[in-house]
Parts: structure tokens; sequence; C-alpha cells
């Protein structure tokens, strides 16, 4: 093997996807296994499964018959190749889940690194501001709401 390529990484992840109607994740999670990757040089998938959607609840205390959301999921084996784009696959796709197979230890250069952390800080500085403005729009949309809420129809009476 020439050492002077780096070896790709061998790569497994899931990506899972909850909602409803029961079609709409099963169409979601048919085409994530059939387009991951698609016209991506740095991801070459070698294995795609899926599994079709079943019941879940997300109150723990209800059983997942009584629920109406969804999960399917997609289990994906690819080379990726290299940490940027493996961190860029853990930003775009959100798996639930990711293994590094091999090689079981790697070589960067700091410069990469650097780049992959750089990155990193910036979309996480994108999210918290995103956040940040949507809490604020929240806090705006409750004040207005409780401007309209009907006065209470039978005030407690207060005893000495």
């Amino acid at each position: 093997m020439d050492k002077s390529v780096k070896p790709m990484l061998k790569t497994r992840l899931i990506i899972e996807v909850v909602g409803f109607p029961e079609e709409h994740i099963n169409e979601t999670t048919r085409l994530i296994a059939e387009k991951f990757g698609e016209g991506v040089k740095e991801i070459k998938v070698s294995k795609s499964a899926m599994r079709e959607a079943t019941k879940i609840s997300i109150d723990p205390k209800k059983p997942a018959e009584e629920g109406k959301f969804f999960s399917g999921f997609v289990e994906i084996e690819c080379d990726v190749l290299d940490i940027a784009a493996l961190t860029g696959i853990v930003f775009d796709w959100m798996p639930a889940s990711i293994e590094v197979v091999e090689p079981e230890m790697t070589l960067e250069k700091a410069s990469d690194l650097n780049a992959v952390l750089n990155d990193l800080c910036a979309r996480l500085h994108q999210y918290d501001s995103v956040i940040k403005v949507l809490k604020s729009q929240n806090v705006i949309l409750q004040r207005e709401l409780d401007k309209y809420k009907p006065a209470d129809a039978n005030p407690k009476d207060e005893k000495d």
C-alpha cells in the first residue's frame, strides 16, 4: 500500500427520520437510502439498508400504539475521504449514530484539523444564533397572546 495516499475512512452511520404520516417517513428514508452520497466525490457508498417506519411514542408514559409518530431509519456503510468530509456528513445529515470502522488510527495535519474545528465552531455559533432569535420571537409571541387571554370568569374568593 502506498503510504503517501491516505486511506479513506470506512464508516457506518444510521440516519433516523421521525414524524408522520407513516408514508412520508417511508418515502423519506427510501430517498435517503437511494440518494445519500450521490454526486459527492468525498463519499463512496458501499451499502445501504432501510428499515420501514414503525409507530413510536414520544411520551415515555404512553405506549407506542397510542402515539401518532413514526420512526424509520437507514443504515449506510460508506468510505469517506477525510475528517472534514465526515464532519460535513454530521452537520448535513445529523445521523443518530456514526462509527469509523477503519482505519483504527489516523494522522491528520494540524492545518486540516484546525479547518475542521473552525468550521465546527462557526456552525455551532450559527445554530446558537438561530436558537436565540427563535427564543426571542417566542417570548414576544407569548406576550402578545397573553394580551388576548380572557379574564378569569370565576375569580377565587379571597378570604381573610
